[in-house]
């Protein structure tokens, strides 16, 4: 207790306690107070608080509240609300509602009809006829003003009544066809056609080799001939037996290969006389395999060591792998006049070729 006594000895029922606001045997916060110190709740429910009014009760005080009251539909604080035609705000000028939108050609608001020229109360995108029909029933037509009133003869007819020209030209006419075009309709004309120079309708005329005949079977002519070995007609060669175009008795030997060296224009039969001039070492890039006669122009590449590659020179290069060219012999030459220059074993056309490549000598 607030009032304990340590000196009693009998307790007496005076013990008090302290309240809340700290008073022994106090009675608390005074009516009307919201503390001790005597404050008291304002408008807004804060003890001690300095707001004096909330009069529509949102919480914010008055004096600095935006909206005492309420706002309403259209946000007006205490406003009557939606009560106009687009609900807070009357149609815009122009506009046919409160979307925006405009009256169409058709007077429809939000239409998407842009024109009606002729008012008829079609959208021109969709009228058949922007204008108006005649009396043919045509939009915007002239009227009956053709051949046949609202139409010209249709095409193929030669009048109005439908009959279209026969095969003569005649109007209405029954005749069919006239092929030949000789003014006679081809189911009474004799030939529809022409007669040939053979007077035969539609024949093919002088066309065969002997005029409205053919040639007779085994001839070759009009004539009664007949074709020869060398198929001319009426010829003397008797005989081809080779089959080449030149007749057995006037064939003429020898070489008939253009690109050999003794080639003959005037030969027709071939003969195997035909000799060739080129490179004949089958190392060499330029080897000829036809060549019977070496022409000293063998070219090689090399792809090694180049230098005297002749054992017989006096500077042979044993580690060539190439001939350069550069080769020196010395030799005594006599009347033999031909070496074994290339060390092969033998004397041919490569010995000769390097003797006349290193040598300028007369042979006897």
């Amino acid at each position: 207790a607030c009032n304990f006594n340590p000196d009693a000895t009998d307790e007496d029922g005076s013990c008090l306690e302290l309240d809340e606001c700290g008073v022994c045997g106090g009675t608390g916060i005074p009516s009307g107070d919201c503390d001790c110190d005597g404050n008291q709740l304002d408008a807004l429910g804060v003890c001690g608080g300095t707001c004096e009014a909330d009069l529509d009760g949102d919480g914010v005080c008055d004096d600095v509240d935006d909206c005492v009251g309420s706002l309403d539909d259209c946000g007006i604080c205490n406003g009557p609300g939606a009560i106009y035609e687009c609900g807070c705000a009357n149609i815009p000028a122009g506009d046919c509602d409160c979307d925006g939108n405009q009256l169409d050609a058709l007077g429809v608001c939000g239409g998407d009809c842009s024109a009606d020229l002729d008012s008829d109360g079609l959208c021109d995108d969709v009228d058949d006829c922007v204008g108006s029909y005649d009396d043919c029933s045509i939009c915007n037509g002239p009227g009956a003003i053709y051949n046949c009133g609202c139409d010209n003869i249709p095409a193929g007819d030669c009048d109005c009544d439908g009959n279209q020209l026969d095969a003569l030209g005649v109007c209405g006419g029954d005749c069919t066809a006239d092929a030949d075009g000789d003014g006679l309709c081809d189911d009474v004309d004799d030939c529809v056609g022409s007669y040939d120079d053979c007077g035969i309708c539609n024949g093919r005329g002088t066309i065969y080799y002997c005029g409205c005949d053919d040639i007779p079977a085994g001839d070759c002519d009009c004539d009664g001939n007949q074709l020869d070995a060398l198929g001319v007609c009426g010829g003397d060669c008797s005989a081809d037996v080779d089959g080449d175009g030149v007749c057995d008795t006037d064939e003429v030997p020898g070489c008939t290969d253009s690109t050999a060296d003794n080639y003959n224009p005037s030969a027709t039969d071939e003969d195997g006389t035909c000799t060739y001039t080129g490179c004949m070492d089958p190392e060499a890039d330029n080897y000829n395999s036809n060549a019977t006669l070496d022409s000293g122009s063998c070219a090689y590449t090399c792809v090694g060591i180049t230098g005297c590659t002749y054992t017989t020179a006096s500077n042979y290069a044993p580690e060539a792998d190439c001939e350069d060219g550069s080769c020196e012999f010395a030799l005594s030459v006599d009347s033999a006049c031909i070496f074994d220059l290339d060390g092969s074993g033998f004397v041919g056309a490569y010995d000769l070729l390097i003797f006349l490549q290193y040598f300028e000598f007369n042979c006897n």
